[in-house]
């Protein structure tokens, strides 16, 4: 049986709106595991609601669809074993299999995912945006004396990438003869030594620009002596300079496992801040009345309308509505009497992500206390385009 393997580099926007291109009239089974946990429990917890849901498709029919779930979940055996394998690579693993008979996808990423398993018309991406936006490239750049080291995090891993260090001429004594030195006074080695640094932060900030501008880096952590950092922060050009977290510890000699967990920790807290202002710049945009709207029924009128540019919502919470003959989306609570065929959703969250991405608008789960302020506004918002 082929197989086809993703990476989470291919699902931007664009690699979501394929994922989702190919719907199955008999469904698409989505189940992700944590391979991080022991084995025998996820192994365990995947069974069990593979039996669950076996055991409904049973109840509810129709018999072709539980014969077409039997059938792929016996054909997918071996990957399901997989799944939990610790050996493999990466932490959360994830497996997307057609009960029409298409060859399953699979995607592994070093970052966590929860236990998970959907039944859907078409593969599941929910669970996904959020180890997605935590896996968002950012730069990392350690600065110590006269070197600086600038590696890039990329869902879960640290990569290596050119070190930068004073040009020969820069460097402290360079180009000096000895009496010159011995003459010089101490107010003379300090200036000196003040501009040699200057310039090196300067050649590190032009750098690191043109690295941010290629790499698509929106956000950054900046560790050294705040001599260096404090500069170079200040050089840096917008939107990344608002998106810097700096660590005062000297970090760029530090084991590459340490430092990984170094890193995540500082951009989970750096997320949580860059979620708490973008709601917040959302719900004032909305208060001011025009350019945004919060509330499930008032977004839901805006993706109907293709008016949405970005969408936040709390991934904690669960939505429930309906989707009209017309494809328009509407809450559980609204009455459309004009609408045809409006069929229940129990998915409505999953809906007005897949909405959202099919008329490309930006998608952000937001947590922390981005989540709870978005709480009293029902728990979604969204910035408009007009």
């Amino acid at each position: 049986m082929d197989r086809r393997e993703l990476n989470p580099t291919d699902l931007d926007s664009t690699g979501l709106r394929a994922l989702l291109g190919n719907p199955d009239p008999l469904g698409v089974l989505s189940i992700f595991a944590d391979a991080g946990t022991d084995a025998r429990r996820t192994a365990t917890e995947i069974h069990n609601r593979l039996a669950q849901l076996d055991s409904s498709l049973a109840d509810e029919g129709p018999p072709q669809r539980s014969a077409a779930f039997r059938e792929t979940v016996g054909r997918i055996r071996a990957d399901l074993e997989r799944l939990r394998v610790p050996g493999a690579s990466g932490r959360g693993r994830v497996l997307f299999a057609s009960l029409s008979g298409r060859p399953p996808l699979r995607l592994s990423t070093r970052l966590r995912l929860p236990n998970r398993v959907v039944l859907d018309d078409r593969p599941f991406i929910h669970p996904l945006l959020e180890t997605l936006e935590e896996g968002r490239a950012a730069g990392v750049i350690l600065i110590s004396g006269d070197i600086a080291e600038v590696l890039e995090w990329r869902h879960g891993e640290l990569l290596l990438l050119p070190r930068i260090a004073f040009d020969a001429g820069d460097r402290p004594g360079a180009g000096s003869a000895p009496a010159a030195a011995r003459r010089a006074t101490a107010d003379d080695r300090a200036r000196r030594s003040r501009e040699q640094r200057r310039r090196f932060v300067e050649k590190v900030a032009i750098e690191v620009a043109a690295l941010a501008t290629r790499q698509q880096w929106e956000r950054a952590i900046v560790s050294g002596d705040d001599r260096l950092t404090v500069p170079l922060v200040r050089a840096l050009p917008e939107p990344l300079r608002q998106n810097v977290v700096r660590d005062p510890r000297d970090l760029i000699d530090c084991e590459s496992r340490t430092l990984t967990v170094i890193v995540q920790g500082l951009l989970k807290q750096q997320r949580a801040g860059m979620d708490l202002r973008l709601t917040q710049g959302i719900l004032d945009a909305a208060m001011a009345a025009g350019s945004a709207v919060t509330g499930v029924s008032e977004v839901l009128a805006a993706l109907n309308e293709a008016r949405v540019m970005h969408l936040v919502y709390d991934p904690e919470l669960r939505y429930v509505g309906a989707i009209g003959e017309d494809g328009r989306l509407s809450c559980a609570s609204e009455r459309r009497p004009m609408a045809r065929n409006v069929v229940y959703e129990p998915r409505l969250t999953e809906r007005m992500v897949e909405r959202s991405l099919a008329t490309g608008a930006r998608v952000t789960p937001v947590s922390g206390e981005g989540a709870a302020l978005l709480a009293d506004m029902g728990g979604v918002a969204a910035r408009l385009r007009w």
